[in-house]
């Protein structure tokens, strides 16, 4: 999980990057939160948690 409006391009890059190189992972994107969601978007986070497979 990662933030998209207020990240550092480096840690989209890790995201990124994490995705291509872990089998099965997935990138969620969370539009108005940086790389710290439970702060962020707790809300969101926990949506997302109770969602995985």
């Amino acid at each position: 999980m990662s933030g998209y409006r207020w990240d550092h391009p480096e840690i989209c890059a890790i995201a990124e990057r994490l995705v291509a190189e872990i089998p099965g992972a997935r990138r969620e994107v969370i539009p108005d939160a940086d790389h710290y969601p439970p702060l962020r978007a707790p809300d969101r986070l926990v949506d997302l948690l109770q969602h995985l497979p």
